[in-house]
C-alpha cells in the first residue's frame, strides 16, 4: 500500500486468507490486497510481537496479553495473572496444544491456566525472535545466548553459540535461517 505513514514496523505476518499484517508499537495495519485497515493499540498497551500460527494472526500487547485477529478487529485470547506484567515472546501450537513463551519466565502450556514446562534454564533467559518450525520444532532466539531448538517432545536438538538473535525465517524448502548481530 502506498502513502501510509506507518512509523517503525517491527513485524510482518500473513494469514491463511492472504492478508498481510504490518505491526508497529502503536498500530497494526491489515492489508487485504486493496484496502488497509488500521488498528490502534489501547492507550498504555503497545504492541510487542506478532505471530502467524495455524493461518491466523496473533499480536501481543504490553501488559494486556495475547490477541487474535477475528472478524474486523483484535480479540483478547489470553490475559491475567503473569500476562498482566510480562512480555509474551512466542506463541506456538504443537500437536494442537498452545504454548506461550514468556520473557524471563519460560515456556507455558495453555490450558484453563498456564502450566510451566520444565525446560533447561528458560526461566532465566531473555527471548528475542522465536519461531515455530513446521509443526515439529520451536526455535527460541535469545538475547546473547543464541538459538535453542526443541522438538515436539521438548527435547533440546540444537544449541548455537552465544549471540543475539535478531531474525529467524523459514524458507519454502523448510530451512531455518537465523540472523544475528554478526552472522547469517
Amino acid at each position: 500500500p502506498k502513502g501510509i505513514n506507518a512509523g517503525r514496523i517491527q513485524h510482518i505476518c500473513t494469514d491463511s486468507l492472504g492478508n498481510v499484517f504490518f505491526q508497529s508499537p502503536e498500530r497494526v495495519f491489515k492489508y487485504d490486497g486493496s484496502n488497509v485497515q488500521v488498528i490502534d493499540a489501547r492507550k498504555g498497551h503497545h504492541f510487542r510481537e506478532s505471530f502467524s500460527v495455524d493461518g491466523n494472526y496473533y499480536v501481543t500487547a504490553e501488559n494486556q496479553g495475547l490477541l487474535c485477529y477475528q472478524g474486523n478487529g483484535l480479540a483478547l485470547l489470553h490475559t491475567g495473572g503473569i500476562l498482566d506484567s510480562t512480555q509474551i515472546s512466542g506463541y506456538f501450537k504443537i500437536s494442537g496444544i498452545e504454548y506461550l513463551l514468556i520473557d524471563g519466565h519460560g515456556l507455558f502450556k495453555v490450558n484453563n491456566s498456564l502450566e510451566r514446562q520444565n525446560l533447561e534454564s528458560l526461566e532465566t533467559l531473555s527471548f528475542y525472535r522465536s519461531i515455530q518450525v513446521l509443526d515439529k520444532y520451536i526455535s527460541i532466539g535469545t538475547m546473547g545466548k543464541g538459538i535453542l531448538l526443541y522438538d515436539d517432545k521438548f527435547e533440546l536438538k540444537f544449541r548455537s553459540t552465544k549471540d543475539v538473535v535478531n531474525a529467524q525465517f523459514i524458507d519454502l524448502e523448510g530451512n531455518l535461517w537465523i540472523g544475528s548481530k554478526k552472522n547469517i
